[in-house]
């Protein structure tokens, strides 16, 4: 009797991968967009959204060693193939000056700092400084790694 025989391809482990993802952020957490991440064995570099995020289609199996160039630095960081990576750099992520929320806490501590001492109460006065001076120090902490 004849068997029938299967013909369909196989597949041996550890010769497909899933994507592999670096993601790169600053000191403070946020996403890094632009930075450079090539991978062993890949030679074309992925540039990383404004995520942070650099995905490659497909990574060796086991340890990957990734390389992240950013602003003059180049980074080397190893992970598992089967994880994402993380990378922080040691330069802030580009963002604006000023945030909308920074913006409404200089105004509005202003204008309330400026109403308490103009009808001379005390605690409106310091409310607005409060205010004023949190919306300050948040845009030098935010900016802190910059300068």
């Amino acid at each position: 009797m004849l068997q029938a025989v299967s013909l369909r391809p196989r597949l041996i482990l550890g010769q497909l991968s899933a994507p592999f993802t670096v993601v790169v952020v600053d000191p403070r957490g946020a996403p890094f967009k632009g930075a450079r991440v090539t991978i062993q064995g890949q030679a074309v570099p992925i540039d990383t959204d404004s995520d942070g995020v650099a995905v490659f289609p497909s990574a060796p199996s086991g340890n990957v060693t990734a390389q992240v160039e950013v602003d003059g630095y180049k980074l080397i960081k190893q992970g598992s193939s089967d994880q994402t990576l993380f990378v922080t750099v040691p330069v802030c992520a580009d963002g604006p000056l000023l945030t909308n929320t920074e913006i409404i806490a200089l105004l509005l501590g202003g204008a309330i700092a400026g109403a308490g001492f103009y009808t001379k109460h005390r605690a409106l006065e310091t409310v607005g400084e409060l205010v004023f001076g949190g919306g300050v120090f948040t845009i030098i902490y935010r900016h802190s790694c910059r300068w």
